[in-house]
């Protein structure tokens, strides 16, 4: 366990090494399951599996209500406080357990209310078929939100790990035996169980349940989870309006083929949100001890760090599109890889800038000011997407969906200039972006007239070793060595 003399950038670097692993392995686990179900159950069952989970992560949404974040940040804060960390846990468990037993009800009941927008039958029985998960996820998020304010993210790792281990192998067992998309959605709901009880086993050490002045704490608690609910629903239903549109102006098929390219793009979400798991809590700290010099250092390095590593692995994924999603998913997804590299530019984009620090100025106490542009992408979103997706398809999903990603990416980098009066290093960026533009020119002319497969690995040792020698100074390169020092070796 990491103790208090540990050096923050030891300590920074081993907790977002924890969760990146977790992070793979649950990406990994999502995308065995795409996989199968795309091979051996089609387009039409995989589509119908992604909008029952896409269902079933916005109800989620808006129940938590922001409690996750809202406790995360008053962990954060009152740490060396156990008795007031223990009325915030204890008032964030009750009013998760509340209104989870009642989207029990309501989903086992009337599952036909959020299904019929959608011309999907069986979307209806499986929605009826999860309900049981709410009461567990809604108390597991507030457990993880506890774990990442108090920074002790070997159980919020090992949480993931047992919820991607049980998710698999349910959900492979029950494909295998028949079951079809019906054994994937017992897998998610699973999953969570496992995953809500060893959080409830592992919390007692650091928190002590208590009713003593439950109803000013979860006053507290809802103040600030709402304006980060508000925030986050009006970001989650961005994240997803692409997949429910093509849902209801297309078909399942088309849900499914766009799967894949969501599945592949998100990947290199992986890294950026496990940075920003720490950066969140750590911004919360360093505010209130006003270490603006930490702070910004911290902001500076983790940007260009996964500004870095993501262009790198996202001009590997662009050179190869094809072999990897052909190969794995077969011909038929031929059709997603366009809309792929279109996504996959626009979270690497977002991912580098925007999402590794992407919780800071919330942290701050300014929930309102991510609301506002998570809702000026939403409008730009979804007003793309009903122009472009009866025209074009999921093409013209994935279009609308890089437009807002890159300019939602602008305009949350200009509030860190003015809210946390960060200095963005623009040329850095400028060389950056530019290295990556010619290394696709080179490839997209290059491939007419050479082997594609060795031109694009030229092209990538070039743009890594132009990245160490142009881009790094000798203090980066000392940290990075640290950081991969960590990964590898989990000290």
């Amino acid at each position: 366990m990491v103790g208090a003399g540990v050096p923050e950038s030891r300590r920074f670097a081993l907790d977002v090494s924890m969760l990146f692993i977790a992070s793979i392995a649950s990406m990994l686990v999502g995308f065995v399951i795409v996989v199968v179900m795309g091979r051996y159950l089609g387009p039409d069952d995989l589509g119908l599996y992604r909008m029952t989970s896409t269902v079933y992560g916005i109800i989620m949404l808006g129940a938590s209500m922001g409690l996750p974040a809202a406790v995360t940040k008053y962990t954060a804060e009152q740490g060396a406080d156990r008795g007031a960390m223990s009325r915030s846990v204890s008032a964030g468990i009750l009013l998760s357990l509340a209104v989870g037993i009642c989207l029990t009800l309501l989903m086992a009941v009337f599952p036909e209310l959020v299904s019929s927008p959608f011309n999907m039958p069986g979307l209806a029985g499986l929605l009826r078929l999860l309900s049981p998960i709410y009461p567990f996820a809604l108390v597991g998020g507030v457990l993880l939100g506890l774990f990442n304010g108090i920074r002790k993210m070997k159980y919020y790792a090992l949480s993931v790990m047992i919820q991607s281990g049980t998710m698999v192998v349910v959900t492979l067992g029950l494909i295998v035996a028949g079951a079809g998309v019906a054994g994937a959605v017992i897998g998610i709901a699973s999953s969570w169980v496992a995953s809500s009880l060893y959080l409830l086993l592992m919390s007692r050490q650091f928190f002590s349940f208590t009713l003593e002045c439950f109803v000013p704490a979860a006053k507290n608690l809802m103040r600030f989870g709402f304006q980060m609910l508000t925030a986050g629903a009006i970001n989650d239903i961005n994240n997803e309006l692409d997949t429910l549109l093509i849902g209801f102006f297309l078909t399942s098929t088309d849900v499914g083929l766009y799967a894949v390219a969501i599945m592949v793009s998100r990947f290199f979400g992986l890294i950026p949100l496990s940075v920003q798991k720490i950066t969140y809590a750590a911004t919360s700290s360093h505010w209130q001890e006003n270490n603006h010099a930490a702070l910004h250092t911290m902001i500076d390095k983790s940007m260009k760090y996964c500004s870095m590593i993501l262009i790198l692995g996202g001009l590997c994924v662009a050179f190869f599109a094809h072999p990897i999603v052909c190969g794995l998913f077969g011909d038929e997804f031929q059709a997603a890889i366009l809309p792929m590299q279109i996504l996959l530019t626009g979270m690497v984009i977002r991912g580098g800038v925007e999402t590794s620090v992407g919780g800071s100025i919330a942290a701050i106490g300014r929930p309102d000011l991510v609301m506002g542009v998570s809702a000026v992408m939403l409008v730009v979103n979804g007003s793309l997407n009903l122009i472009l997706i009866p025209q074009y398809g999921i093409l013209g999903a994935a279009l609308a969906t890089f437009v807002s990603l890159v300019g939602g990416s602008a305009l949350y980098v200009r509030l860190l200039v003015k809210y946390l009066s960060f200095k963005v290093d623009y040329g850095w960026y400028g060389r950056i972006y530019g290295l990556a533009f010619m290394g696709v020119i080179l490839y997209v002319a290059g491939a007419r007239i050479a082997d594609a497969t060795l031109l694009g690995v030229f092209i990538l040792l070039g743009f890594a070793i132009a990245i160490y020698g142009l881009l790094l100074s000798n203090e980066d390169k000392n940290i990075l060595k640290d950081l991969i020092y960590s990964f590898v070796s989990g000290r």
